[in-house]
């Protein structure tokens, strides 16, 4: 029975939620930008001491419009390109190489019950992010 990887995504996703892993998005570009210019407007408008009052309301600003985490099960539905989809199956799918090919519908119903199989999962996909995808996972 060949294998179908869109049940296998959706599994990974659903364990992914289930077990609250999440990764940090950085935007510090965004986060110094604002914190620039803010710093720039209040010395301009208020002189010297407007520095320190437009770095502390950009500062502000940067950390209230920044979004810390993203589940990884939303990432894996919403985000990742059919290759990446398909590098993270193989990825899990190669954690079980023992495995016959024609057992692999009845490995991905077991992928959402507590266990062995569930901890290999999750560890891979954690993996996957940290080495393909460059991410820093939050367990």
């Amino acid at each position: 029975m060949p294998l179908n990887t869109r049940d296998l995504i959706e599994a990974i996703s659903i364990v992914a939620d289930n077990n609250n892993i999440r990764v940090t998005i950085k935007s510090s570009l965004k986060a110094s930008c604002t914190t620039a210019v803010t710093t720039f407007a209040g010395g301009m408008f208020f002189g010297p001491l407007g520095i320190p009052f437009g770095a502390t309301i950009g500062g502000l600003l940067a950390f209230a419009r920044t979004e810390k985490f993203k589940s990884v099960g939303s990432i894996i539905r919403n985000e990742l390109s059919a290759e990446q989809k398909r590098k993270l199956c193989q990825h899990i799918i190669d954690a079980f190489k023992s495995v016959r090919s024609d057992e692999i519908a009845t490995l991905i119903c077991m992928i959402n019950q507590p266990g062995q199989i569930q901890a290999t999962v999750i560890k891979k996909t954690v993996q996957f992010f940290i080495e393909e995808m460059h991410m820093n996972v939050i367990n």
